[in-house]
């Protein structure tokens, strides 16, 4: 999805919490559990760095951990959320009531959003981690780097998820003008 297809979902999307994780997950290449299992102690706001790790409820899908760097954008979500922290007894940084949310159910929010704003129907939550490697590999960044950011165990996995933009396959081809 582009940020068009993004800000109409976002649009559409009534619950802040939901809002909060789409464009987390857009902005950080996280799959959705594992934005799910995160603690405020995986979270580094100094340094601005997210720890994906391995805990007793949960493991992450290759097994090793790894630090992604947020940007300006997650950085200010989570300096929001943190503040709403102080109100609730929870670890967990998204959670409903203390308990972390499902997975489905916010796979389930994201189909409805984009079938509500009228998005191509193969759209699902999952799209948003393409979205991320596409996105990032249309600004020239190296495979290798993208590998690490979404946790791929393989490069030929991050190509599987790296699309390329019809503008930059026009701006190659007119270099040779």
């Amino acid at each position: 999805i582009n940020n068009e297809e993004l800000n109409q979902i976002l649009s559409i999307t009534a619950k802040q919490d939901l809002k909060d994780i789409f464009v987390i997950l857009y902005n950080t290449g996280m799959r959705i559990n594992e934005l799910l299992n995160l603690y405020w102690q995986d979270v580094d706001l100094s340094n601005r760095l997210i720890k994906i790790s391995n805990k007793a409820n949960f493991t992450t899908k290759n097994k090793k951990e790894r630090l992604i760097p947020v940007n300006n954008t997650v950085y200010n979500i989570l300096i929001k959320k943190q503040s709403e922290k102080i109100r609730q007894a929870t670890e967990y940084i998204f959670n409903k009531n203390g308990f972390k949310y499902n997975s489905e159910y916010i796979s389930k929010e994201f189909k409805k959003a984009v079938r509500t704003a009228g998005l191509n129907e193969r759209i699902h939550l999952h799209s948003v981690r393409h979205s991320f490697c596409s996105n990032l590999v249309n600004k020239n960044i190296s495979l290798y780097t993208i590998k690490e950011l979404a946790g791929h165990s393989q490069i030929s996995i991050t190509q599987q998820y790296s699309h390329l933009d019809n503008s930059v396959l026009r701006d190659a081809v007119n270099l040779l003008d």
